[in-house]
């Protein structure tokens, strides 16, 4: 079950970051940008601690390459700034 949180976390990052219509989003996994984060996320909740923590650690190390290899101004500081719901 992780692994599929890491992947809808991963995704709605994604979509964020490319400004994907809720048309692209319906498309690319057949409901809603809000249905798709709801469901991440209460997915997420019922993880376990441990769970959790290896979810957020993955995403954190996704996100770092995928910030470098892509370029970009995000300084990774999620614990202020909060646009991605990265949390350690």
């Amino acid at each position: 079950m992780r692994e599929e949180v890491l992947e809808m976390k991963q995704r709605l990052i994604l979509f964020d970051e490319m400004q994907a219509t809720e048309e692209e989003v319906l498309s690319e996994v057949g409901m809603s940008l809000d249905s798709y984060e709801e469901t991440a996320e209460r997915h997420y909740e019922a993880l376990s601690d441990e769970d959790k923590e290896w979810v957020d650690k993955q995403l954190f190390e996704w996100f770092k390459n995928y910030k470098q290899f892509f370029g970009g101004g995000c300084s990774l500081n999620c614990s202020s700034c909060g646009k991605h719901n990265l949390e350690f």
